[in-house]
């Protein structure tokens, strides 16, 4: 997980395609995580922990609680609604801006610079 999002970030706002994605190469290697178990917060947190330092287990030492036995494909839907905060409505009262907006404009550019390690 935390070399796909080191790979491509989803900055925007899109982690839920990261997720979807690491939810089949999980279950190609037969387990999968009990998403609904886990804590956004801390999640994320474990996630940019992990993006900053790579390699040292960030997401591996969050998440391995949370894994279970391969679960069917069919079961995809229920697991991903049980992901509290998923539809962000955890996060009341922020105001989100444009990503034409010149100052988040100069956050992705700015971590575009950063160097890769």
């Amino acid at each position: 997980m935390g070399q796909l999002a080191s790979a491509h970030p989803f900055l925007d706002g899109n982690g839920r395609t990261i997720l979807l994605i690491y939810m089949e190469l999980s279950y190609r290697t037969r387990f999968a995580i009990d998403w609904s178990k886990t804590n956004k917060d801390d999640y994320l947190r474990a996630l940019a922990d992990e993006i900053r330092d790579p390699f040292k287990g960030h997401l591996d030492d969050y998440l391995t609680p949370f894994v279970i036995d391969i679960s069917s494909r069919d079961e995809w839907p229920a697991m991903i609604s049980g992901i509290k905060g998923l539809d962000g409505l955890d996060k009341e009262g922020i105001t989100y801006k444009s990503l034409d907006d010149p100052e988040v404009q100069r956050l992705y550019k700015a971590y575009r610079a950063m160097p890769l390690e």
